[in-house]
């Protein structure tokens, strides 16, 4: 079974079949080195075979290890990806067009269409775009921009809700919130604890209000914008959290 990384249930489903079937599976996917791909029997692990005292040590200090890792950090990969996605209102109001004209029938032929029928979807766009961007007003009106990097803190950075490294690799951790407030009370003494959003938090029309103002009440508790550099923070953190990648 060849495939991408499956991330949405039913192909996960079908990946595991195949496998109780003893039907090998050829899964792509992409680590968290921009400009590389796996091929592997499952997305979260290398295979079997593979043995680390067989791959080859070239000796690196510390200091050519960052220095490759950063030229590689997937985040100008994804920038390029979301601005390809979103090349303008033109683009954008003549796709919408192209898909209220098309005689496309694929809420008849397709599993992943069922229901999806054009008038649902219209409606749903609009709602979303509203929802969307009445949350990014409270997201900047209401979440710290600036924060104090020379206090001693540990830093948690939000993972997207919903998506396969939260509900599929995580199933055990997807309450974040919860999360949150087990860390705030396991924190020193003079310790802070950051969260930060996800900027990919916004192909979810981003969180409800209802669940920032919960974050933010918990005791002792930073709730930070998606557009604060994740790097920064990591660099002068005392501690990192990270339910996935």
């Amino acid at each position: 079974l060849a495939s991408d990384a499956p991330v949405f249930f039913h192909n996960e489903l079908l990946v595991q079949m195949s496998e109780q079937l003893g039907i090998q599976n050829l899964i792509l996917s992409m680590p968290k080195l921009a400009g590389k791909s796996m091929i592997t029997k499952q997305i979260d692990q290398f295979d079997e075979n593979v043995n680390l005292k067989n791959i080859e040590i070239k000796n690196r200090t510390i200091d050519e290890l960052q220095k490759y890792l950063m030229k590689r950090v997937p985040d100008d990969a994804w920038k390029n990806y979301w601005n390809k996605q979103s090349t303008g209102m033109n683009v954008a109001l003549k796709s919408k067009i192209e898909y209220i004209t098309s005689p496309n029938q694929h809420e008849k032929t397709h599993y992943t269409y069922f229901g999806r029928t054009k008038l649902n979807v219209i409606i749903s766009t609009l709602k979303n775009t509203l929802k969307k961007k009445s949350r990014q007003k409270f997201i900047k009106n209401n979440l710290k921009n600036k924060v104090d990097l020379t206090v001693p803190y540990v830093y948690f950075p939000l993972s997207v809700d919903m998506e396969r490294n939260l509900l599929i690799d995580s199933a055990m951790y997807t309450n974040q919130i919860e999360i949150i407030r087990i860390i705030a009370k396991s924190l020193p003494i003079n310790y802070r604890l950051y969260v930060k959003e996800s900027p990919a938090q916004a192909s979810r029309e981003w969180r409800s209000k209802k669940e920032y103002k919960e974050i933010q009440n918990i005791p002792n508790v930073t709730l930070i914008q998606p557009t604060v550099l994740g790097r920064e923070l990591i660099e002068n953190s005392s501690l990192v959290i990270s339910i996935a990648g």
